[in-house]
C-alpha cells in the first residue's frame, strides 16, 4: 500500500520493552530493601531459600485427601462394574458364536450318494433329478459360506470388543489402586500453595540483592524507561502522520471491501481504519441494516467471507507484483447462492485487476456454474498422481 509500516513495527517493540522495565521496577521496589550492608540478608535469605525448597521437595504429591480418594475410587468402581458385566456379555457371545462355527447348518450330501441310494431301491436316477441336486448341493455350499464369513466377521468384532473391555479393567484397576493409597502427608496440596509463592519472593529479593540493582538500578531503569516513553511519543506521531498520508489509500481498500460484501452476502458492511489513543491502528468491521447497526457479520459464515474480501481488498489495492491471493475452504458450508456469487465475484475482480485467486474447496459442494477450466488440480487419496504434494497428510 506504500504504507511506511518501520515506525509501527519501532513503536510496538519500544512498548514492549517500556511493559519489561515496569515489571521490574516494580518487583523491585515492592521488595523495599536497602542496598548497603546487605551480606548478612544475603546469608539468611539462602537460608530461607534452602528451607523452602526442602520442605517442597519432601511433599508427598502422589497422593490425595481421603474424602477426595474415596469418591474417585467410588467412580472407578461403579465403572469397573458396568465393564466386567458387558465383558461378560460379550464372552458369552463369543462362546456362542464359535460353536456355531463348529457345527454346519446342513446335512452334507452328494449326488453320487443319492444316485447309488436309488440303485439299491431299483428307481430310475434320471439326469435332470441329477441335475437338480447338483443345483441344491450348489445353493447348500453357498449358503454354509455366507454363513461362515457373516459368523467370522461377528467373532472378530466381539474379540476386538473383549480386548478393549480387558484393557479398560486394566487401567481402571491401576487407577482404583492409586486412589485408596494410604495417605503420607495430608493437606500436602494446600501446603505447596502456600511455600511456592514464599519461594518466588525469596528467589527475586535474593537475585536482586546479589546484583546490587536496588535503588541505582530503579532509577536507571526509570530513566530508561522514560526515554523510550519520549521514542514512542515521537513514533506515535510519525505513524500517525503515515496513516492521514494514506487516507486516500485506506478509502479504497474500504470501498472495495464494502463492494465485496455487498455483492456476495448483501450485507451493508464497512471496514473502520482509524488510530487509537496510543497512535497504533485499528481494524473494526461494521454492519448496517436501514441505517442502524446490525448483528449480521456475528455469524461464522460472514466472518469468513469478510476476512476474504479484506485480503482482495488489500490485493486490489496494492498489487504491483501482479501477485495472488490463497484462501482454504472459505466457502465450505456456505449455501450454494452464496458460492456462486463468490466465486463469479472473484473471477471477475482477479481478471480486471491482474491478479491470480487461488481456493480449495470440496468438488462436490461446487456450484454448477463452475466450468472446468476453472478446477486447476483434483486432489484426493485415490492415486498418488492425486496427493498433495505426493503425500497423505
Amino acid at each position: 500500500m506504500g504504507f511506511n509500516e518501520r515506525p509501527l513495527v519501532e513503536k510496538y517493540e519500544i512498548e514492549s520493552t517500556i511493559q519489561d522495565y515496569d515489571k521490574f521496577i516494580e518487583i523491585a521496589a515492592s521488595s523495599g530493601m536497602k542496598r548497603e550492608g546487605r551480606s548478612e540478608e544475603i546469608a539468611q535469605l539462602e537460608q530461607r531459600r534452602t528451607e523452602l525448597m526442602n520442605a517442597i521437595a519432601n511433599l508427598n504429591f502422589g497422593n490425595i485427601e481421603d474424602s477426595t480418594s474415596a469418591q474417585l475410587a467410588s467412580e472407578v468402581d461403579l465403572r469397573i462394574h458396568s465393564a466386567k458385566r458387558e465383558l461378560f456379555v460379550q464372552r458369552k457371545e463369543l462362546s456362542a458364536v464359535t460353536e456355531a462355527l463348529r457345527s454346519t447348518a446342513f446335512v452334507q450330501f452328494t449326488p453320487e450318494r443319492i444316485e447309488q441310494i436309488y440303485a439299491d431301491l431299483n428307481i430310475y436316477f434320471g439326469e435332470q433329478v441329477k441335475r437338480d441336486l447338483s443345483d441344491v448341493q450348489e445353493f447348500f455350499v453357498q449358503v454354509t459360506e455366507n454363513r461362515s464369513a457373516a459368523l467370522s466377521a461377528m467373532k472378530r468384532r466381539i474379540l476386538e470388543r473383549v480386548s478393549s473391555l480387558e484393557q479398560e479393567l486394566s487401567t481402571l484397576s491401576e487407577k482404583r489402586a492409586l486412589y485408596l493409597q494410604v495417605i503420607v502427608a495430608p493437606g500436602s496440596i494446600d501446603l505447596y500453595k502456600q511455600l511456592s509463592p514464599q519461594l518466588a519472593v525469596t528467589e527475586t529479593e535474593l537475585s536482586l540483592l546479589k546484583q546490587d540493582v536496588y535503588r541505582e538500578s530503579i532509577q536507571t531503569a526509570t530513566a530508561e524507561r522514560n526515554l523510550l516513553k519520549t521514542q514512542q511519543l515521537t513514533l506515535a506521531g510519525q505513524v500517525a502522520s503515515e496513516i492521514d498520508e494514506h487516507d486516500t489509500t485506506f478509502r479504497e481498500i474500504k470501498s472495495h471491501y464494502h463492494e465485496i460484501m455487498v455483492e456476495v452476502m448483501d450485507i451493508d458492511a464497512e471496514l473502520v481504519i482509524e488510530k487509537n489513543s496510543t497512535g497504533n491502528l485499528d481494524f473494526r468491521t461494521i454492519s448496517w441494516r436501514d441505517q442502524s447497526p446490525s448483528q449480521e457479520l456475528k455469524g461464522e459464515m460472514a466472518k469468513k467471507i469478510s476476512c476474504a474480501a479484506f485480503d482482495v481488498a488489500l490485493r486490489i489495492v496494492n498489487n504491483d507484483d501482479s501477485g495472488f491471493i490463497i484462501h482454504d475452504g472459505v466457502i465450505d458450508n456456505a449455501d450454494r447462492n452464496i458460492k456462486k456469487k463468490f466465486i463469479e465475484a472473484m473471477k471477475r475482480r482477479s481478471t480486471q485487476y491482474n491478479f491470480q485467486y487461488i481456493m480449495t474447496a470440496i468438488s462436490d459442494d461446487l456450484p454448477d456454474s463452475v466450468e472446468r477450466e476453472d478446477i486447476v488440480i483434483t486432489l484426493s487419496d485415490k492415486s498418488d498422481r492425486e496427493l498433495l504434494l505426493g503425500r497423505t497428510f
